[in-house]
């Protein structure tokens, strides 16, 4: 990871430490192809401007796909996707996603078979 805990332009890291528990799952998520809002205000502090989340997914099929953008963004310019390059392969990344003052983010999962959805929160950015 490029960033270290401490200050960097005046937002400090806060670690989650390792995820050994995933924050939210498959069952968790709405898979119609439509887009949803994820309440992950539980796991982050109210000051967070940046989240640190990492993903696993699976599917049945290559070319699924999954997005997460900020809550009411209207569009993909700040979005993350990550799609699976092959069927029955977990794929994974980590990014950082802005949220809301509500610690909401929207999501997004385009394909029917999807298998396993691993979401996890592994820090924050909060604004001092």
């Amino acid at each position: 990871m490029f960033f270290q805990r401490g200050h960097v332009n005046s937002l400090r890291y806060v670690s989650r430490g390792n995820i050994l528990v995933w924050d939210y799952n498959i069952g968790d998520f709405t898979l119609d192809t439509d887009w949803h809002i994820l309440d992950i205000s539980s796991k982050i502090t109210p000051n967070t401007v940046l989240a640190h989340v990492e993903l696993l997914v699976k599917s049945h099929n290559a070319g699924e796909a999954a997005y997460f953008r900020p809550h009411d963004y209207q569009g993909y310019y700040l979005a993350t996707m990550l799609s699976t390059q092959e069927g029955e392969v977990l794929s994974g990344i980590d990014f950082f996603l802005r949220t809301d003052s509500d610690g909401k983010i929207d999501y997004r999962f385009l394909g029917y078979w999807w298998n396993a959805i691993y979401f996890g929160i592994k820090g924050y950015f909060v604004a001092d």
